[in-house]
């Protein structure tokens, strides 16, 4: 039976791509997605292809193509962008051409982005308003609650689905903080002490498929949402965090600027004045919530900065961190295509030499993909390995990690800016294996894949990257002392054999790629101290797929300590050990009566075996990348309990 279909238009846009996204990455496949873009051949529309979607293209001043793109439709997002052409005629008559086509396609149910029409509140013209023509007070507002209108009378079953100011506009020129005279950042909202109601883009889009996932329950409701209501100075204040600098908040109108111009300018002017004087009409409109309901992956404004800090710095055309003051250097967009990262050679996929290829001898578990991983250091630099467990890597660094089932899949990009700070993408193959594009921020899912667990493979969204990456003292995993060391361990699971020109200490030492590595450690390679070898490997087994979150940071609380260090006499394993052996868990698996992490000799009776079996996603460890349990790690880590850790006598627990 085949799913039913939604077309989602700007599907290549932060709100539609959002949902789209959100389709893809449904384990549950409900639906299935018909992407509308004007241009199919873009990278990310050519990514939404290659991930399982029906790209088509359609244009909104174009009805014959809406028409086609409704076609055998089960669900629409409907949306319009007034930043586009500023002409509010031509908006309405774009949501007026959706609204025919979604009746005569015969959607069954539509969503449809809108806003309150101001005239609602207050007659155009009124003093106090920023009147913008004979007819609107707040153009974008009022053009989209006159279209909820044309969405009535099409009789289609809609959710009419109020959204909130999206946070990603402070990326624009025109709302972007800006230097004053005294050097600081300000924020420019016409806001006063009101609180604005603000959402991230791709919220949207997820809190979209949360309706659509409702079906018939919210056809024809009015659905506001949020992920934040902040006043202009917290949301200066998390700013300032999230900039490195203060940032206040002017309660001034923005003023006039290209690209916007003085027309725009005094529209923003108008809207953030309706969201002053009308706070708690707004606000109320528009619940977190139920944002929260549709969309459990709901960003704040703080987590929506976390994202995007290097996106809003590139902005203020300046770097991270700011202390510099202006005149850094700009951090550039991420690449469209994985060959333009400088991976490959120019046309084709033979690697570049000065791209050094490396396999961690304790790697982690991807549900049974085969990888390749690389590394490239600016020309003339090395790394700085005084501290053999957290090692500084110089500025321009970039690594790659393609995952494959017989083609590859996505290759993700890790790269440090000239700011010292990291970003994180991944890039989805086509079918063919000829090309890379940049996939969306949220991830997405590739089907069908051979091999893969049900036939379908997700790509991680960028948060999914930072949970991995910055619990660690380095965001770099798989590339350090121990992890790189010619003693590797013979029966560490899943371990790729190394190839002669794979780099480890040793060589890595003689290209002088390693600056101030304790000699001892070129002397005696690390290794994880351990009495017998099936401890050994069951240790780096842990270090490899839980230690980049249990670690000294000692996660939520938790004082797990499963990372390995390269040269500590055996005290990485006593605190492992210590944190694991005997340790009543905080965590009670529903399908397990284990209540102790490991007990010595009973597997069945230890949590920590229960959480890597299980297939719950709520319970399972690691949380992420896994959507199938690794026979040939748990067993090693079931018979180390079973048969190795009632015999250890010689290991301090206390």
């Amino acid at each position: 039976m085949s799913r039913p279909l939604i077309t989602v238009f700007g599907a290549t846009g932060a709100q539609g791509g959002g949902l789209a996204a959100a389709i893809l990455g449904d384990p549950e496949r409900r639906f299935a997605l018909r992407a509308v873009t004007r241009r199919p051949d873009s990278p990310p529309a050519l990514a939404l292809a290659w991930a399982g979607a029906e790209v088509v293209a359609a244009d909104l001043d174009d009805e014959s193509s809406v028409r086609r793109a409704m076609r055998g439709a089960h669900g629409a997002f409907c949306t319009t962008s007034a930043w586009e052409h500023r002409s509010p005629e031509r908006e309405l008559r774009q949501a007026q051409g959706l609204a025919r086509a979604a009746r005569e396609a015969g959607v069954r149910h539509a969503v449809w982005t809108t806003l309150e029409d101001t005239r609602d509140f207050i007659p155009a013209r009124e003093d106090g308003m920023a009147p913008s023509g004979a007819r609107y007070n707040v153009p974008h507002y009022d053009v989209k609650g006159e279209a909820n209108h044309a969405f009535v009378a099409s009789g289609v079953p809609t959710t009419f689905l109020y959204t909130s100011f999206r946070w990603d506009c402070l990326a624009h020129p025109a709302l972007a903080p800006r230097r004053g005279p005294q050097g600081h950042f300000a924020l420019r909202l016409a806001t006063g002490n009101a609180r604005l109601p603000g959402i991230a883009a791709a919220d949207i889009g997820r809190c979209a498929y949360g309706l659509f996932g409702m079906g018939e329950e919210v056809a024809g409701k009015s659905v506001g949402i949020a992920g934040e209501h902040l006043t202009g100075r917290q949301m200066a204040e998390q700013l300032a965090l999230a900039l490195g600098e203060p940032v206040t908040h002017l309660d001034l109108p923005p003023e006039p600027r290209e690209p916007l111009g003085p027309a725009g300018a005094t529209e923003l002017a108008a809207m953030f004045r309706f969201h002053r004087d009308y706070e708690r009409a707004c606000c109320d409109a528009r619940s977190v919530s139920c944002a929260r309901e549709l969309n459990p992956r709901l960003l704040t404004f703080a987590g929506w900065l976390a994202l995007h800090k290097a996106r809003l710095a590139l902005a203020l055309g300046l770097s991270l961190p700011l202390a510099s003051g202006a005149g850094a250097p700009a951090i550039p967009p991420l690449p469209a295509s994985l060959h333009d990262t400088g991976l490959f050679e120019p046309g084709t996929t033979t690697v570049r030499a000065e791209n050094l290829p490396f396999s961690p001898q304790y790697p982690l578990w991807s549900d049974g993909t085969t990888k390749r991983r690389w590394i490239r250091l600016p020309a003339g630099s090395a790394i700085d390995a005084s501290r053999p467990d957290a090692w500084e890597f110089p500025r321009g660094t970039r690594l790659w990690k393609e995952f494959a089932f017989g083609r590859p899949l996505e290759t993700r990009y890790i790269e440090r800016l000239a700011d010292g700070s990291w970003r994180f993408a991944t890039y989805v193959w086509n079918e063919a294996g000829t090309a890379a594009a940049l996939a969306p921020e949220d991830g997405l899912e590739v089907r069908p894949v051979i091999g893969a667990p049900g036939g379908r493979y997700a790509l991680p969204s960028r948060a999914d990257c930072l949970a991995c990456h910055e619990g660690p003292s380095v965001p770099v995993l798989g590339f350090s002392a121990l992890q790189l060391s010619p003693d590797r361990d013979p029966l560490a699971p899943h371990a790729q054999a190394p190839r002669p020109e794979h780099e480890n200490l040793a060589t890595l030492s003689r290209r002088g790629l390693l600056r101030d590595l304790p000699q001892a450690l070129l002397d005696r390679p690390p290794r994880i101290a351990a009495p017998d070898a099936t401890s050994r490997a069951a240790l780096g087994y842990l270090h490899g797929n839980c230690g980049h979150c249990h670690n000294d940071g000692a996660l939520g609380g938790v004082e797990l300590a499963l990372a390995q260090k390269a040269a500590d006499d055996g005290e990485s394993t006593r605190r492992a050990l210590a944190s694991l052996v005997g340790r009543t868990s905080r965590f009670r698996p529903r399908d397990a009566a284990a209540v102790t992490r490991v007990q010595p000799g009973h597997p069945e009776s230890s949590v920590l075996v229960a959480r890597l079996k299980t297939t719950n996603p709520s319970a399972r460890m690691p949380p992420l990348g896994v959507q199938v349990a690794d026979r040939e790690g748990i067993g090693l880590v079931e018979r180390w309990i079973r048969e190795v850790l009632p015999s250890t006598r010689n290991i301090n627990l206390e």
